[in-house]
């Protein structure tokens, strides 16, 4: 498998061809924020490719310290052959060695009791087991931002432990949001 940092064309193809379809549209922000994220040097998107073929995708916003994994997905035919766990590997071998101050991954992943019924709550009970079958932990946090609801994860990347889990994600949210929309649409809450 290849890892690719992605361009700005490569960022809005797979926005376009892959990201409309594999969010839902109260989760996926408009790609213009993505690459903003990018220009003003605090984001990132990894594209996981076997020869010419995308496989994967990675969105990642972060500080000096702390990274979000904001959107990841393993395109559609690729999906249930195991990949997903090789792309999250892959995801830390790659912060650790070109980011190395940063100390570990968040991940958002949308509550399992806000679910709107039955199959979507299976749904969520999946991505919540795989990343924790990946090594990702839960944290005694969630986040509601414009409305959706997540339980926080996260994903060390630097042997980090002993961390304030509410500061250290409000640091990232912070760099992500506008002072206004920060206010009045993101919350950070303890479990």
């Amino acid at each position: 498998m290849i890892v690719k940092i992605l361009g700005k064309e490569e960022i809005e193809q797979i926005y376009d061809l892959y990201m409309v379809k594999d969010f839902p549209d109260d989760e996926l922000k408009p790609c213009a924020y993505i690459l903003r994220s990018v220009e003003r040097g605090y984001g990132f998107t990894l594209g996981i490719y076997e020869g010419d073929a995308l496989s994967a995708y990675g969105v990642f916003v972060h500080t000096d310290h702390w990274a979000l994994l904001d959107y990841f997905a393993v395109v559609s035919d690729k999906r249930g052959t195991g990949i997903g766990h090789q792309v999250m590997g892959i995801f830390g071998d790659y912060i650790r060695e070109h980011f190395p101050g940063i100390k570990g991954i968040f991940i958002e992943s949308e509550n399992v009791d806000c679910a709107v019924n039955d199959a979507d709550k299976e749904t969520r009970k999946r991505r919540i087991s795989f990343y924790l079958s990946c090594g990702a932990k839960k944290t005694g946090i969630g986040s509601n931002l414009f409305g959706v609801e997540f339980d926080i994860l996260f994903y060390e990347t630097n042997g980090q432990t002993g961390y304030d889990e509410t500061a250290s994600l409000d640091e990232v949210y912070r760099l992500m949001f506008l002072p206004e929309h920060y206010e009045k649409r993101v919350q950070i809450f303890r479990r």
